[in-house]
């Protein structure tokens, strides 16, 4: 690990995903835009990762719990954005029509929080005050808090994936995690670009499997949903298939891939 780099790194995401932040929330809801709520989460996703290492320090805190307070409030009404695509897919206009107002309902709630321009103010001060904020924060010490950090990760989800039985729900949470990690301080690591492609797949296949469980869940209670269940149940079952692959490829590389990449 290159220690100077990491509060660089550190740095330079916050200010990139605060960009991200502002573009977004301008784009939420505006006619043919399907990706600026995806686009956003992804930079609270990113964000978090960014902080939780120094989740403790006092210059941390603020942004983390902001971030994490808006990704759930996000959370569902993206699975349901998510789920209007998919009934568009299937010709379903009925069952999609029913859920477009309620979206558009989401989409202007979502812009007028006044959480995510407090965030966007405290990442600002963040910047704007950076060399202060981490006087007491030497690189020496901040790479030593990134590799616990991802040690921790990397322990958790070797322990997940030597389970006889996966709990993929969970597996998928670690999944991102480390890989939103491992991008954010690919400069200051010793990253192995396969490890990083591993994770990109196996997030995506569990990503997959992880929208139709949802979309069956909700089919117990929507009724309009269920001319849908077993088309669902089958897509269900291959992409489970198909994601179980991967980690199995995961796990068979876990050992030396995570060994490359956090070189000291």
């Amino acid at each position: 690990m290159s220690m100077d780099t990491v509060p660089g790194c550190l740095c330079k995401g916050i200010e990139q995903q605060y960009r991200a932040l502002v573009a977004n929330r301008a784009l939420l809801g505006v006619e043919g835009e399907q990706e600026a709520l995806h686009d956003l989460r992804v930079a609270l996703r990113s964000l978090r990762s960014l902080t939780r290492p120094w989740r403790k320090a006092d210059w941390c805190e603020g942004m983390l719990c902001s971030a994490s307070a808006f990704g759930q409030r996000s959370g569902p009404w993206r699975d349901l954005e998510v789920l209007c695509i998919e009934l568009a897919k299937q010709g379903q206009d009925m069952a999609l029509n029913a859920r477009r107002a309620a979206l558009g309902t989401g989409y202007l709630l979502l812009r007028e929080d006044p959480l995510l321009p407090h965030l966007e103010q405290q990442l600002e001060e963040f910047l704007s005050d950076a060399p202060l904020l981490l006087a007491d924060w030497p690189a020496g010490r901040m790479a030593e808090q990134l590799t616990a950090e991802l040690m921790r990760l990397r322990r958790r989800l070797g322990n997940e994936l030597g389970r006889k039985s996966l709990d993929l729900h969970r597996v998928r949470i670690l999944v991102k995690r480390l890989r939103y990690l491992l991008q954010a301080f690919a400069p200051a690591l010793a990253v192995s670009p396969e490890l990083l492609t591993t994770l990109q797949q196996c997030q995506s296949r569990l990503g997959d499997w992880h929208d139709r469980w949802q979309w069956l869940q909700r089919s117990q209670v929507e009724q309009d949903l269920r001319p849908l269940i077993k088309i669902w149940k089958g897509q269900l079952e291959q992409h489970e298939k198909q994601a179980r692959r991967e980690l199995k490829r995961l796990s068979r590389y876990t050992g030396t891939l995570f060994q490359d990449s956090f070189k000291d």
